[in-house]
């Protein structure tokens, strides 16, 4: 995948439309608003990975659940993350009454209008896992907004929703010599023209000072300028224009964002790379699924169903849960990778992929009528696993199940009602666990090089090949011969042992060319 120019690809705000028409059944939520607006943005149904269900009506009850994640792929094979963040907002709605009129005692319609409260979706679609740091901007950009909306002495005209497509067409166009383009919609596919290229900083007077180096944090300052006032959307846009022109920070960098209107910076440092993706995942929900899965006896089934490629869907109907556990099943397979498609949210209006024909993890929120026999199907909630044939369960996971035990007893002393983000002492005894499983499932194959045969007819180019056959010969026990029979016809072993036999084969070819240059 090439690498991102921009801190995030687009900010997206997804929800009803207004006014909304309450005679009209089944409202469905629209892409309200999109930046950058210049550039296409191709991804099909993006309304339905914000809102798989449906708008839910009423407010946001608990504000640890109001956040989740999303995995996209592109026609250019890209993955996308889209980190959501959703937020109560009233909206306009209108319904037509029947009216009694006074003097002629007939009966007429008239439209009436009312507020009602509803959720809106706040989106950052990027190329980087960054998903607490994103759900931070989030936060802080819908902040942003309310307290902008807010009136005060001097901003009493500016009441309204910024973030929504009136405003993107008319009221920031005001400021600009050419309109922004409006939102274009074809075949469920978001269509923005690109003829006219905006050049926003034409509008903006401040600019991000970047101080990278070694000691000092990246510091990326989205001020306003106190030489010309801004109207709202300015500062929005603005905000948004600032922290897109961010370049992705340096392993072990440290970044700043700060926010105009008061509002609490947002700290990021990244990890280094070898470590990067599994700190990320483990901070986003390993915690959760531990404390969902752990204390079941379906724990090691459910790690034997990922590791032999089995079609998994997981149920729940908290988004938060849901996609934090199904994606980070993967950050316990090490020293395996899993290679399969991982869908974290996927809408009910796309349950047809149920039926695809290769693996995959999907989750959702509602269990569809109609599951296919293969599915191995997992309700969250209550750690149950349904599934047409047994799942043979590797003897290891069971013992290292009991190695865990004392770990994961010291981490429940740590759990609180409605905290999902670890603390160190949750991430340190997270990482203790994971490294006794790594450690205990690389024990499978302790043996490995024992059952390798190496091709020499080109000594500059040794072939070693691992003979599956004896390595099987070698197991005893039939549970596990059962599973290593079919997990050796993976593509999760397929590029393990790929990997271990072409490091054979570097260290052969180095050693041969040591002992060549020694004589």
């Amino acid at each position: 995948m090439k690498a991102s120019e921009h801190l995030y690809e687009y900010f997206l705000v997804v929800g009803l439309e207004t006014p909304l028409n309450l005679d009209t059944s089944d409202p469905k939520p629209k892409l309200l608003f999109q930046y950058p607006n210049d550039t296409c943005l191709t991804i099909q149904c993006i309304e339905d990975f914000c809102f798989p269900e449906g708008v839910p009506e009423g407010k946001v009850k608990n504000q640890e659940d109001n956040s989740f994640v999303f995995i996209i792929t592109t026609e250019e094979d890209d993955k996308l993350y889209g980190i959501c963040l959703y937020k109560s907002f009233s909206v306009e709605a209108q319904f037509k009454a029947t009216q009694l009129e006074s003097t002629h005692s007939s009966k007429g319609t008239v439209t009436t209008s009312i507020s009602i409260e509803t959720t809106r979706c706040y989106c950052l679609v990027s190329k980087f896992p960054f998903f607490h740091f994103y759900i931070e901007l989030l936060e802080r950009i819908s902040n942003l907004e309310l307290r902008l909306m807010s009136p005060s002495e001097d901003d009493s005209d500016y009441q309204e929703p910024i973030l929504r497509r009136g405003n993107t067409q008319k009221e920031l166009s005001r400021p600009m010599s050419t309109p922004l383009p409006a939102i274009k919609r074809e075949s469920s596919v978001t269509q923005l023209p690109s003829s006219k290229q905006q050049r926003l900083e034409d509008i903006y007077l401040d600019s991000i000072f970047l101080r990278p180096s070694d000691t000092q944090p990246v510091c990326a300052v989205a001020g306003v300028t106190k030489k010309k006032k801004k109207s709202p959307q300015q500062i929005i846009l603005h905000t948004l224009q600032q922290i897109r022109s961010i370049k992705r920070p340096e392993p072990g960098q440290q970044l700043v964002v700060h926010f105009p209107k008061g509002l609490k910076p947002v700290k990021f440092t990244r990890e280094p790379p070898e470590i990067e993706y599994d700190a990320l995942l483990s901070e986003w929900g390993v915690l959760l699924l531990l404390r969902f899965f752990f204390p079941h006896k379906n724990f090691e089934t459910i790690l034997s169903a990922i590791l032999l490629e089995k079609k998994i869907l997981f149920i729940c109907s908290n988004l938060r849960v849901l996609s934090a556990v199904v994606m980070s099943w993967t950050a316990l397979l090490r020293p395996f990778a899993f290679q399969s498609k991982l869908i974290p949210i996927l809408s009910s209006k796309l349950e047809s992929f149920l039926e695809a024909p290769c693996p995959f993890i999907v989750g959702m929120s509602k269990r569809p009528s109609e599951v296919p026999s293969d599915v191995v199907v997992v309700h969250i909630n209550d750690g149950t696993v349904t599934c047409s044939d047994p799942i043979p369960i590797l003897r290891s996971l069971i013992n290292v199940k009991k190695e865990l035990e004392p770990f994961y007893r010291e981490l429940e002393k740590t759990f609180k009602d409605g905290t999902y983000w670890p603390n160190e002492e949750q991430k340190s005894l997270m990482d203790a666990m994971r490294t006794v499983l790594e450690e205990d499932i690389s024990k499978i194959f302790a043996s490995f090089n024992q059952h390798t045969i190496r091709d020499l007819t080109n000594p500059a180019k040794p072939i070693t090949i691992f003979l599956k056959e004896s390595f099987l010969m070698s197991i005893h026990n039939q549970t596990d011969l059962r599973f290593l029979t079919s997990f050796l016809n993976t593509q999760i072993f397929f590029h393990y042992s790929d990997q271990k036999l072409r490091e054979r084969d570097e260290a052969c070819m180095m050693s041969r060319s040591g002992l060549a240059a020694s004589v």
